[in-house]
């Protein structure tokens, strides 16, 4: 399966609690950035998308992403779930990593086990044991 293991980011430029924040530069790069340059480091998964929404607020996202060669999806403003539903349909993966777009500390090698632990015992779900952790932000189905 071409998308056996994909990454789908969830971000959009206006929050209400801190409005542009996926462009907001950390150590000279745009917060988006290093959500998908770790993304990029993991072993596992085939492709990293995008969910964002058409507000024309988010067009400097989807095209500072874009040039990161992640596939872009937009979509409603106000339903994000809808925007998971279409990138799923269209690519048909045996797992999706869903990332908050304000995560810029994700540990792909967590991911990568969660993967490995996935293929090896069947599971559907597979969930951090504490309440708070490094890998708040990161849902793997």
């Amino acid at each position: 399966m071409k998308n056996k293991h994909i990454a789908i980011i969830q971000s959009r430029m206006g929050s209400t609690r801190y409005p542009g924040k996926s462009m907001v530069k950390i150590a000279r790069k745009p917060l988006i950035w290093h959500i998908v340059h770790r993304l990029k480091k993991s072993s596992r998964l085939s492709r990293i998308y995008l969910a964002t929404s058409v507000s024309p607020e988010n067009d400097i996202l989807a095209k500072y992403a874009s040039g990161l060669g992640v596939e872009v999806f937009r979509g409603s403003e106000d339903n994000v779930f809808s925007r998971f539903e279409s990138i799923i349909g269209s690519s048909g993966p045996s797992t999706i990593t869903r990332v908050c777009g304000d995560c810029p500390l994700i540990d792909t090698s967590f991911i990568d086990r969660v993967l490995d632990i996935f293929e090896k015992k069947g599971v559907d779900i597979v969930k951090a044991d504490r309440d708070r952790s490094i890998h708040q932000g990161i849902n793997i189905f």
